[in-house]
C-alpha cells in the first residue's frame, strides 16, 4: 500500500529505528534514501539490509523477488542534501536530542 502524490521517501537517522522504517518504506515500494551523519552507522545499515532481506526470503515471508525490489528501492547517502533532495516525505529518526532534531530541520 503507497500514498499518492509520495514516491520518494527520505529516512534521516540510521540507527535502530532508521534503518527499519528505510526497510519498511522500501517494501512498501517507495525509493528510499536512507542518511545519517555516521558513517559507520549508515555502513552498518546497508550491511542490516544486505543480509535482513535474504534472511527473510531463506525464512519463507518474503518471495526472493520482492526482497530484490526492496534492495533496488533503498540507499544509503552519507549527505542530508542529497538524500533529501528529490524526497516527497521526510522522516526522522534521529537520537533524542532536541539541539540535533532542529539542526535538521533547519536545514530541511
Amino acid at each position: 500500500m503507497t500514498v499518492p502524490g509520495i514516491n520518494n521517501v527520505c529516512v534521516v537517522g540510521a540507527g535502530n529505528m532508521g534503518h527499519q522504517i528505510a526497510l519498511s518504506a522500501a517494501l512498501a515500494g517507495y525509493r528510499v534514501k536512507c542518511t545519517d551523519n555516521q558513517t559507520a552507522a549508515l555502513a552498518k545499515a546497508e550491511q542490516f539490509a544486505d543480509t535482513w532481506l535474504p534472511g527473510r526470503v531463506a525464512k519463507g515471508k518474503r518471495s526472493e523477488e520482492a526482497a530484490k525490489a526492496a534492495r533496488a528501492n533503498i540507499s544509503f547517502v552519507p549527505g542530508l542534501e542529497e538524500a533529501a533532495g528529490d524526497a516527497d516525505m521526510v522522516i526522522e529518526a534521529v537520537l533524542e536530542k532536541l539541539e540535533l532534531k532542529r539542526d535538521i530541520f533547519a536545514r530541511l
